[in-house]
């Protein structure tokens, strides 16, 4: 996030940063509920400027602001652009639809299975650092990119 801003010589200020934490409720609770993200969006989006944006940590955190965004009534993309991360089947589905981030879940289970078997079949494998790179999938709660 910092990296791209910086690579596109855009100025950003950490108070333009909100880190919306999504604590467990108990040891058995997943920490990515929706009605988590709900809440805190609830009192967080009136704060943020029109126009600013929302990179939830996944897409059940994103559904969870979209929800809190129309309660307010807010406009998405218009009032606030919502991206989530996982490119959930649902999230295409959505009015409007959720631009998200898609990790390459296929190339990543195919690598770690080829190092459990060369591990397995006793050849070294020392512990190694990939890096692959996700797709950005383009929907309607985000506005267009505009061109240059």
């Amino acid at each position: 996030f910092r990296r791209a801003h910086a690579e596109r010589g855009l100025e950003l200020h950490e108070d333009q940063i909100v880190r919306i934490e999504s604590p467990r409720a108990n040891d058995s609770t997943l920490p990515w509920q929706p009605h988590r993200a709900h809440q805190v969006a609830l009192e967080r989006l009136p704060e943020l400027p029109r126009g600013a944006g929302v990179l939830a940590g996944n897409d059940f955190l994103a559904l969870g602001v979209c929800r809190a965004a129309a309660e307010l009534e807010l406009s998405i993309p218009d009032d606030l652009g919502v991206c989530g991360q996982g490119d959930h089947p649902f999230s295409a589905f959505l009015n409007p639809g959720l631009t998200s981030v898609r990790a390459p879940v296929e190339r990543i289970g195919i690598t770690a299975v080829d190092r459990i078997v060369t591990r397995i079949g006793g050849e070294p494998a020392e512990p190694t650092h990939r890096w692959f790179t996700p797709e950005l999938q383009v929907r309607g709660s985000t506005l267009p990119v505009p061109p240059g």
